[in-house]
This record gives C-alpha cells, sequence and structure tokens, in this order.
C-alpha cells in the first residue's frame, strides 16, 4: 500500500495532506516550505516511498523549483498536478484532490 502526499505550497507554508491509496485521509497539517521541511513532514507522516503531489496554480514557480528539489532529496514526485485535474479547486482544505 502506497501513502499520497498532497501539497499546497505557499511561499511560507505548505498544507500537507496524506492519504491512503482508497482516498481516506490520514493526516492533514502544516509546514514550512523549503524542501527540507516538506521531505521531512513527508517522511515523517507517510513514509519514505510516498508518492507526491503538488498542486499548480499562482505559486507555479516556486511549485516547480520545490518539485525539483524533493527529487533530489530523494522522495518520489508523480506529477505536478493541475488544481482542474479532477474537476476539484484544490485549496489548503481540499488539497487530497491532487492525490487521487
Amino acid at each position: 500500500m502506497f501513502l499520497y502526499v498532497g501539497l499546497d505550497v505557499s511561499q511560507k507554508t505548505t498544507a500537507c495532506c496524506i492519504v491512503d491509496d482508497s482516498g481516506r485521509r490520514l493526516w492533514r497539517g502544516e509546514c514550512r516550505t523549503p524542501p527540507d521541511d516538506i521531505a521531512a513532514a513527508a517522511r515523517r507522516h507517510a513514509g519514505d516511498d510516498a508518492r507526491i503531489g503538488i498542486e499548480t496554480g499562482s505559486m507555479t514557480p516556486c511549485s516547480h523549483s520545490c518539485r525539483l528539489q524533493c527529487l533530489d532529496l530523494g522522495l518520489i514526485v508523480l506529477s505536478l498536478a493541475a488544481s482542474h485535474r479532477h474537476g476539484v479547486r484544490c485549496g489548503p482544505h481540499t488539497v487530497v484532490g491532487i492525490c487521487t
């Protein structure tokens, strides 16, 4: 069973949501935006083999940089998912939409 981490990246903090294969939310919270902090939160709550999804939007340059740095830190980043991928507007409270 894989765990999935949805990230809604902003300049100072990042909303995080951890879900399992069935989409059941296991944890939701925030961490600071530097990739080291994101990696620590993802590993603490979802383990080393979690799949990472990052929301795009007005913070796309920040998200792209974060994606590359998370890859450098050994995290598995599935894609930069558009928030409308499943017809769901993703924000801090619905970031799980980019995970499923």
